[in-house]
């Protein structure tokens, strides 16, 4: 995603795909790619090597990986083009993954480890909710791709994040589970060490004082986990924008100030005929999310889907702009925190910062617009100078 940012011409686009996919059959030239989807699988070393169903579950995933890393150097154009066609080969990816978690060979392992990794979230689902991960991660780089490309008008904005805001609430979902797993597994299997170690806690205990309080030293986070708060804490920021988008432009919707076709009351026949005069809300909808339709995870939404969510006529629009100004002072509030991580590339951290700048200009501009006397007297736009994905709202008087 960094590298889409930089406008590469294409034979540094091929250059880099043959660095990355060179020969030897080796990630970079040296990464085994066996080791490498381990690692991104969270599988410690050589666990669950030599079974035979997860050799084959790995062999798939390079192909269609390999096929990922081809797309993602290709032109911001042609990689739009080509991940609907790639959501449906990690579809069949992930059907392999079902099969995978449930066989016989993986439970027993799981059962063998040290703590209670089978019992887990993690542990019951281990290829499957890695290969989910990666599905949201395409389906998300192709709807921000329509608006780097300049593909969706102000009329499609609303829906769009309506369904971002969703693809990230999947994956987060899917992350916290994980994270919680991992401090359940690793918790277990301290515990397991300590009793074997013969109890060495409850000598400590017997020798302390009375009165003396008993200092706990919460165990280190391994790198898996620091970097699972990092994603999340990211993924969060960027949920929490798109659900101020959300609201702030279904209030638009009742007042339709926008100065691009209006987006049309809440009805669908209505919304066809205002701000779709050439196909109907169902046709828009399907033309834009019908790769998605075809993905195993997050299920599918549908056009009734979108206009019960985003029916808003019992809220006032001010009661809706209030709304959309906390999500993005939350949003901002996470960005800022996002900002001290450790170990953040010099392209992450320029990208948190516009976050950070849109915020707070979404901000200024709904405080202007909800104190406004007629909102027919403002002229309300969208534009992306800010943030390739994330609009900053610009409001002016007639």
């Amino acid at each position: 995603q960094e590298f889409s940012c930089l406008a590469a011409n294409i034979l540094v686009r091929s250059h880099l795909c043959e660095v990355l996919l060179g020969p030897g059959d080796k990630l970079l030239g040296r990464g085994d790619w066996h080791q490498v989807l381990r690692e991104s699988l969270w599988l410690p070393g050589s666990a669950l090597s030599g079974i035979e169903t997860v050799d084959g579950f790995l062999d798939h995933a390079k192909e269609v990986t390999q096929l990922l890393l081809r797309v993602l150097c290709a032109s911001p154009g042609r990689q739009r083009r080509k991940l609907r066609h790639l959501i449906d080969h990690w579809g069949g990816l992930h059907q392999v993954a079902e099969e995978v978690d449930k066989s016989e060979a993986v439970v027993e392992y799981l059962a063998s480890c040290e703590g209670e990794w089978a019992k887990t979230w993690w542990g019951e689902r281990i290829f499957s909710s890695w290969v989910q991960n990666q599905l949201c991660r395409m389906q998300l780089q192709h709807l921000q791709q329509g608006f780097e490309l300049g593909l969706y008008s102000e009329r499609e904005y609303l829906m769009v994040y309506w369904y971002m805001e969703y693809v990230y609430t999947s994956i987060l979902d899917n992350l916290t589970q994980g994270e919680s797993s991992l401090k359940q597994g690793f918790a277990s299997q301290l515990s397991v060490s300590s009793d074997q170690r013969g109890g060495a806690g409850a000598r400590k205990k017997k020798n302390k004082k009375k009165g003396e309080e008993v200092k706990m030293t919460p165990p280190e986070l391994t790198p898996i986990q620091k970097q699972l708060q990092t994603e999340v804490l990211l993924l969060e920021t960027k949920r929490a924008m798109c659900r101020g988008y959300v609201r702030m432009l279904a209030a638009m919707r009742t007042k339709t100030p926008l100065t691009d076709p209006p987006l049309g009351a809440p009805t669908e026949q209505s919304t066809a005929a205002a701000a779709f005069p050439f196909n109907s809300l169902s046709q828009v909808f399907e033309q834009r999310f019908f790769c998605m339709h075809t993905s195993p995870f997050p299920p599918a939404l549908f056009a009734q889907d979108y206009t019960a969510s985003v029916d808003a006529s019992q809220y006032p629009s001010v009661q809706l702009y209030q709304f959309s100004a906390e999500c993005f002072v939350h949003g901002r509030n996470l960005a800022q925190q996002a900002a001290t991580l450790p170990s953040l590339s010099p392209a992450l951290l320029r990208e948190i910062s516009l976050i950070q700048r849109a915020a707070l200009t979404n901000q200024v501009a709904l405080k202007v617009i909800t104190n406004a006397k007629s909102s027919s007297n403002l002229l309300i736009h969208l534009d992306f100078s800010v943030h390739d994905h994330f609009a900053v709202v610009k409001a002016k008087c007639r």
